[in-house]
């Protein structure tokens, strides 16, 4: 499945909560799934699929989700060098349009919610969802979450690698 505004998909933008409930469309019809495997953007909207919708047997990848939407927005204003008034205005645009303060979308938040058992993949040198946002969760040590660290792949490269497709394969 393309989301909306990926791959072949129609659309020019998105947000977690449509990929969310994309998601719930899908398992509407489809049933509910046995495992799901996410990348970046696609880890967030599960997630809070997951939330709201538990579906607890089923096995969760995430392959260098967006952690955390905080760090995104700084990511983004920092590569096209906003003032930060901007930042504050993102965050009170997502808060208007959402009702949710952006500290909701976060992973570190819902995670330790979860009961799937979660693989967590993770290149060293991804420089589009740092790894330092993972902190606050392994931290906690949640025992349903297992985490594999790559280098060397960066934030594109990770899926595409054969043992990383080989540890997914064998974790579903």
């Amino acid at each position: 499945m393309d989301g909306k505004a990926h791959g072949k998909s129609e659309g020019k933008t998105t947000t977690a909560p449509e990929y969310a409930e994309m998601i719930r469309v899908l398992e509407e019809k489809l049933g509910k799934f046995d495992g799901y495997i996410s990348h970046s953007f696609g880890g967030i909207a599960l997630c809070l699929y997951q939330e709201t919708h538990m579906n607890p047997e089923a096995k969760m990848v995430l392959i260098a989700p967006a952690t955390e939407t905080y760090s995104a927005i700084d990511l983004f204003c920092h590569f096209f060098g906003l003032n930060p008034n901007i930042k504050e205005s993102i965050h009170r645009y997502i808060k208007q349009k959402s009702g949710k303060d952006i500290s909701y979308y976060s992973i570190n938040r819902i995670a330790p919610k979860l009961a799937n058992t979660i693989l967590w993949i993770h290149d060293k040198d991804d420089d589009i969802t740092p790894l330092s946002d993972l902190k606050p969760l392994m931290d906690l040590s949640p025992g349903n979450i297992k985490f594999m660290f790559t280098e060397g792949l960066g934030h594109r490269k990770i899926y595409k690698d054969t043992a990383v497709m080989k540890r997914i394969i064998d974790f579903i």
